[in-house]
């Protein structure tokens, strides 16, 4: 059954459809592995987060190899000394601003990484065919604070799974954003699931949020998503695809259609990723007038030489992959 909800019947129908095509290669970059997020940068470009630095890299498409150019974030994010990395988990673009939210968890033992708390936007301006980005408003550092504030949130013991080690039974970790049609964001967490389902906090100011404006927070939404939680999300003009994961470690990566309408469950798809990558991030390109669905793999404990891509002493040896998915009209698995 097809939905409406605001959106083109038609289009959301064809969104049930998604697959990935077999002879589409996937797109290998180089100079990190890691990768957790990102977005279209101007014609033929994606801006790519790690979750392991704190640099945004610029790459081309379909070439993908070594990045055309890079900036780093920690001179504009008020950074402790201490562990300076900010763990970069998604991002979503409104117009010519991208959002990025960190993972707001501890460490692999669970002591306080402030750092990790960083909402923050940067400006994507393309100049002679050359993206370029710069900050908007100032890092936001409370942004946990003011939602386990609300009243609607309280239940959820956002601050206490705060204070777990990171994919533990009833850690935090938030990994994803999405664009809504108002302007505002979802904000997807991976964990904690309550009562099983993935949980969603959407964020209706943004823009005000990053210029020093108190966060205005929408009602809760949870999802049934299978016991996964949310790995990435996009919108597209057929609606939102949620890339789902497991909250702890391992588990099957899964795709969902939803048309973002609280009384409508998701749809789970017969995508089948392979089994030697780990879905992490997803942007929605066209190419060639054709809606396509980049799927980033965080490859950093891919073997390479006999070792993980991440530590690999050669950058043009640390790679990660990019797996196209296309708006077709039937079901085809990888």
């Amino acid at each position: 059954m097809c939905y409406d909800g605001g959106m083109n019947v038609k289009s959301f129908c064809v969104l049930a459809s998604l697959a990935a095509p077999a002879h589409a290669a996937p797109v290998t970059f180089t100079h990190m592995a890691d990768a957790s997020a990102g977005e279209t940068a101007g014609p033929g470009m994606i801006v790519v987060a790690n979750d392991e630095d704190n640099l945004l890299r610029v790459y081309r498409l379909p070439d993908g190899g070594a990045p055309v150019t890079a900036w780093d974030l920690a001179p504009h994010m008020a950074l402790e000394k201490k562990s300076p990395e900010m763990d970069i988990e998604g991002s979503a673009r409104i117009v010519d601003t991208i959002y990025w939210i960190t993972s707001h968890a501890p460490n692999k033992t669970g002591k306080a990484r402030p750092n990790r708390k960083r909402f923050f936007a940067t400006r994507l301006r393309v100049e002679e065919g050359r993206p370029r980005l710069e900050p908007v408003g100032q890092p936001v550092t409370a942004l946990l604070d003011a939602l386990d504030r609300d009243p609607r949130y309280a239940g959820f013991g956002l601050a206490a799974a705060a204070l777990k080690p990171p994919k533990t039974p009833g850690s935090l970790n938030i990994e994803a954003l999405c664009e809504t049609v108002g302007g505002g964001l979802l904000i997807g967490f991976r964990s904690p699931l309550p009562d099983g389902n993935a949980l969603i906090a959407p964020l209706e100011n943004p823009a005000g949020t990053v210029n020093g404006r108190p966060p205005r927070f929408g009602a809760p939404v949870l999802l049934d998503l299978g016991g996964n939680g949310i790995r990435a999300m996009v919108r597209t003009v057929e609606g939102v695809l949620i890339l789902s994961g497991s909250a702890l470690s391992g588990g099957e990566a899964r795709l969902y259609a939803w048309n973002g309408r609280t009384d409508t469950p998701p749809v789970l798809r017969p995508v089948r990723f392979p089994s030697d990558t780990t879905p992490e991030g997803l942007i929605a390109i066209e190419r060639d007038g054709v809606p396509d669905v980049l799927v980033l793999s965080d490859d950093g404990m891919r073997p390479v030489d006999g070792q993980p891509a991440k530590t690999h002493p050669d950058p043009v040896r640390r790679t990660f992959r990019g797996l196209w998915l296309s708006v077709l009209t039937s079901g085809e698995n990888p």
